[in-house]
Order: structure tokens, then sequence, then C-alpha cells
């Protein structure tokens, strides 16, 4: 079954028709990675990884279906006081394991950004918010054992479904889920257009609310200010890609070199994630 990068279903995924994006009740953005096409001519396998915002509002149907599709493992890409904050409900047939990625040497701006710590700092940081989302995604790619840690996960589920999230599911997400599918030899302008989604199927009312809450305390909170918070933009997830090829040539150097990655890591993720 051909499938775009836009298909939308409102009934649960089968076999015979995978969907793009899973319509949960109490959670947004929660996408299946499946269906890309790589360079060399194989296509990402449905029902095999799933990229997500944060879970906190799910409903218990909405978790029967998560079961029910298969995922085993859970992987919270946040820092401890997101989670405390909007905590994941109880899995009874999968583990949620935590492996935040915001570095803890990414240096005092990014710190602050993420955490909103600094009520002296609060007017720098968010007077160019391109800027400083620029720069939390540069920051991301020195979070090398956070990502080894989540491609051993991938290579540790003997073929089960894996889901990872972040709180807008957006650029932690965002970068890991580039990651995998660079991996897997995705084109680059494949994974920028599944990075965009993010764009049309998270809950941007939401997230902006939770958003302008947290920010409300350092003073007034722009629209400008907001929406470049909470966009997945083109500049963002670049930046970090560019990073990358600029420091290694490519992901796969990346991968082996800086996280850690054995050539046979990478040769078995294209087995069990691609057909």
């Amino acid at each position: 079954m051909n499938m775009t990068l836009h298909d939308l279903s409102t009934s649960e995924p089968t076999h015979e028709q995978p969907m793009r994006v899973l319509p949960l009740k109490g959670g947004s953005n929660f996408r299946d990675l499946g269906g890309y096409k790589t360079t060399d001519g194989r296509t990402v396998k449905w029902g095999m990884l799933y990229r997500s915002a944060e879970l906190s509002g799910l409903t218990s149907e909405d978790i029967a279906v998560i079961e029910r599709i298969g995922v085993r493992t859970i992987c919270d890409l946040r820092d401890q006081d997101e989670i405390t904050a909007m905590p994941t409900p109880p899995f009874a047939a999968s583990v949620n394991i935590h492996v935040p990625l915001i570095p803890e040497h990414a240096g005092p701006v990014i710190r602050q950004a993420h955490d909103l710590g600094n009520r002296t700092e609060i007017a720098h940081l968010f007077s160019k918010p391109d800027m400083l989302l620029v720069t939390l995604n540069q920051s991301l790619v020195q979070s090398t054992a956070a990502i080894r840690r989540i491609f051993e996960l991938l290579l540790q589920t003997d073929g089960t479904p894996l889901l990872f999230h972040c709180t807008a599911g957006k650029d932690r997400t965002g970068l890991i889920a580039a990651l995998i599918l660079l991996a897997l030899d995705v084109p680059r302008e494949t994974v920028l257009d599944d990075y965009l989604l993010t764009n049309e199927y998270l809950d941007m009312q939401h997230i902006a609310n939770k958003t302008r809450a947290q920010m409300s305390s350092y003073g007034d909170v722009s629209d400008h200010m907001l929406q470049a918070v909470i966009e997945a933009r083109p500049s963002y997830l670049n930046a970090a890609l560019d990073l990358i090829f600029e420091q290694h040539d490519s992901v796969h150097h990346y991968l082996v070199t800086a996280v850690g990655l054995k050539e046979e890591d990478l040769r078995t993720l294209k087995t069990v994630l691609t057909a």
C-alpha cells in the first residue's frame, strides 16, 4: 500500500492499513516512522518505530491502543523536572526508560533555556528565539552517551516496536528520529519532511499554553516568541545535521566514531528495521 507523508486515518492501524499518525484522544504528534524509502531501494518497516510528544494526557483507551500495536519499550528523552510536571501514565505491557538528551555540559544558556531557571537571564535568552533553538539543536549532538543508549535499546528490542518522545516531540525527538532514519539511509530531504510534520500533528495550542504558563513569571511572552519556540523549523534540525556533517562528514561516521556504535550494529538495524 503506497502512502504519502500526509496520510491520516481515523481507525486503528493494521498490517493492511498502516498509518502515519495515531489519532489518540489524550496525546498528539504520535507518529509511525515506517514507509519511508531508503537510497538503496528498501523501505522502513511500519509499526517498528514511533515518535511522540509527552504522554501525560493519555486515556486508558489510548494506552490500550499503544500496547495493542506492540510497543514494549518507551524511551523518555526529557529531564526529571519535565517528567515530574508531566508524568507518563503506567503501561502494563511496556517498560519506560529514562534517557535524558539535554547534555549536562551544554552550557548555562542552553540549560537555562531548557528549564527556565534564571530570572535575570530570561529576557536575553528569549530575545532571539530562533537562534536559541538553533543552539539547542546543535548542543544535542554532544549527547553521544544518551544517543548510544537509545541505539542500544533499538538493538535490544528483539524486533518489538519502540517509542521515543520528549515534551513536544520536536527537537530532541526530532534529532533521534533523524539519526535513526539517516542511519537506515533514508534521504535527508525525506527526514526533514518527517520532522516538519510536527507542525501539522502537534497540539500547538496545548503546548503554547504550557510554555506560556512556564514563562509568564519572567515577563510578557510574545506570540512571536511562542511561535518560534514551539514550531518545527528547517533551520533547527539542519543546524544539528550540518554540524554533524561538518565535524564527521556523514551521520554514519558520527555514529561510529563519536557515538560509539559498531559497523555491525548499523547493519543489524538495517536488517531489523527495513525490508
